[in-house]
């Protein structure tokens, strides 16, 4: 799917979008120069593989780390088979390639253009540094006329000349903490006392963190100015906790300094949609774009069946939508992009509106994605695996479904062969069998019993004499007529008999057991008309992973490729 969900006419809409949906960050275990596997003599590294790693990758069991590395190589090798057989250069997945692959390039830029100039990496060290305590902290606020929601006309220096005053009537015992607050706080947290509660390191706002961390425990602060006004802080309780190493803990203190810099990274977003804009010259007419989107919808409402593309022909195509690369684009422009809407994955165009934002949302990103690559994106951190990824990932799902299991959904004939082939094993009611049966409790002794019955000796007789389960003695091991899905594995072997079989010995519970088909009779079937969804189901859970088991032992073959699950041990 096409990479944004795009607002009409907002600037915002192509960058901001990764800060509340958290999608730009891949959770990445420490660099690891080790190869996972090879491949046609080539190496795979476990750098690519940790740049695919889901979130909390180190965390899981060995068996769940395993299952993501085979996940991954599965991945590359039919992807890698795909380009041999040049699926890569195939026109649809060419633009289906482009799209997600300029979808990565945008949030690389994202990144390094705005998250990496908010959070650099001196104040992920010191986070670190200070994130290993949480503090339990009240103050009193001191508003002026400068404070964020000033609630008071006296000047910063008043304000600051006034907290020196009630600290020294705090300090001299004048009043106590708590009736400072009340008279003269001016903060949200009045009516908790000034409780701020218990904060990491990242939750306020910079000045004031700095000198809460300087604070030792039940000892005020000087005056501390903020943009919400003048604070006296005072730290109540220290809780430290192990944060691990600094690699392991990297990933969580960045995602703790996102959501404490929102406002930052939003202003910081901005600028640089303002700064690509005008270094790119870029423009939409929206009113083009609408008028545009109008026309073609209304011709697809005539010819849904029409290809989109086509459509655009009959269109003023010289009417410029936008301006790109200082370019004028058209409607033409988009050809591929229509297609791409309705042969790929969208089939179709629900409304002229989606039609509006798609071509808008397309322009942006075309724009964003020029920037993107005169800012030399691709050799940004891990961008080229990312890339590569992305690629693999598309050409993996397009073989599978059409190369591996080209035959799935089945056709009725697979479904009615397979239906005959398991049906009195899986969608008949159980057979009713009457079986005599013999039951020790040491194999050597069922092993000599069943000796003596291969020489012909009477099975009712040897039975009476012979058997453990008091209940069949005096019926000479006559169980009687049961459905075939009793007595645990009893009734499994009497179906794979003919009348007057023996079978056995065979462990039964702590035991082992000697039986003899008496009689049977067959269960009623289930008609194929009846249960065909769920044949469907068993059809498809039953070869779908034997396909692509089959499918990768054999492109391990052909391209002498192998996983070394021996990498996880020191992951």
């Amino acid at each position: 799917m096409l990479p944004f969900k795009f607002l009409k006419d907002n600037r915002l809409a192509v960058l901001i979008f990764f800060v509340f949906a958290g999608v730009f960050l891949v959770s990445c275990a420490p660099s690891q120069k080790k190869a996972v596997a090879t491949i046609d003599g080539k190496t795979i590294s476990a750098d690519f593989f940790f740049t695919t790693t889901s979130n909390r990758f180190d965390q899981k069991s060995l068996d769940g780390r395993e299952k993501e590395l085979e996940d991954f190589y599965h991945t590359v090798l039919r992807a890698y088979d795909a380009k041999q057989h040049g699926l890569n250069n195939e026109e649809t997945l060419k633009y289906k390639i482009y799209v997600d692959q300029r979808q990565i390039k945008v949030q690389q830029l994202y990144q390094a253009f705005v998250v990496d100039e908010v959070i650099t990496e001196e104040m992920i060290k010191e986070a670190y540094n200070n994130m290993d305590e949480r503090r339990t902290i009240r103050h009193i606020l001191i508003t002026d006329s400068t404070s964020t929601r000033a609630k008071s006309a006296r000047s910063p220096e008043e304000a600051k000349d006034l907290a020196r005053e009630v600290k020294q009537k705090i300090a001299s015992g004048e009043i106590s903490f708590t009736e400072a607050v009340e008279e003269y706080s001016e903060g949200p947290s009045k009516g908790k006392g000034g409780d701020l509660g218990t904060i990491s390191w990242g939750q306020m706002v910079q000045p004031f963190q700095v000198a809460a961390w300087k604070l030792k425990p039940n000892t005020l602060s000087d005056p501390v100015r903020t943009q919400y006004g003048v604070h006296l802080i005072e730290v109540t309780a220290v809780d430290t906790t192990d944060l691990g190493t600094f690699e392991e803990a990297r990933d969580r203190i960045v995602r703790s300094l996102q959501r404490s810099k929102r406002n930052d990274i939003r202003n910081r977003t901005q600028k640089a949609l303002d700064q690509i804009k005008e270094e790119t010259g870029f423009s939409m007419d929206q009113k083009a774009i609408e008028s545009v989107s109008r026309k073609l919808y209304n011709q697809y409402k005539e010819e849904p069946d029409a290809d989109l593309a086509e459509l655009a022909n009959d269109i003023d195509n010289y009417e410029p939508v936008g301006t790109l690369g200082g370019n004028q684009v058209t409607l033409g422009d988009l050809k591929n992009l229509l297609h791409y809407i309705q042969n790929f994955q969208f089939r179709g165009v629900p409304s002229e509106t989606y039609l509006v934002r798609r071509i808008s949302g397309e322009l942006q990103q075309e724009n964003l994605l020029m920037f993107a690559e005169d800012y030399n994106i691709s050799e940004y951190k891990d961008t080229d695996y990312k890339l590569r990824w992305t690629e693999d990932q598309i050409l993996n799902k397009y073989y599978v479904n059409n190369i591996v299991l080209k035959d799935f959904p089945p056709s009725e004939d697979s479904l009615r062969a397979y239906f005959d082939r398991v049906k009195f094993e899986k969608y008949s009611n159980p057979a009713n069998v009457h079986v005599r049966e013999i039951y020790f409790t040491d194999k050597q002794t069922a092993e000599n019993v069943r000796q003596k019955l291969d020489a012909g000796e009477d099975f009712g007789t040897l039975a009476a004499k012979h058997t453990r389960r008091e209940s069949a003695k005096e019926s000479r091991g006559d169980l009687g007529w049961f459905e075939s899905n009793r007595y645990g594995p009893i009734g499994q072997k009497a179906l794979t008999l003919e009348k007057g079989d023996v079978k056995g010995p065979f462990p039964v519970g702590t035991g082992w057991s000697i039986i003899k088909l008496i009689d049977r009779e067959a269960g009623e079937t289930q008609s194929f008309e009846d249960i065909r969804k769920q044949v469907r189901q068993d059809y498809t859970d039953y070869y779908r992973p034997r396909r692509l088991e089959e499918n990768i032992l054999k492109l391990e073959q052909k391209y002498n490729s192998e996983l070394y699950y021996s990498s996880l041990k020191n992951m």
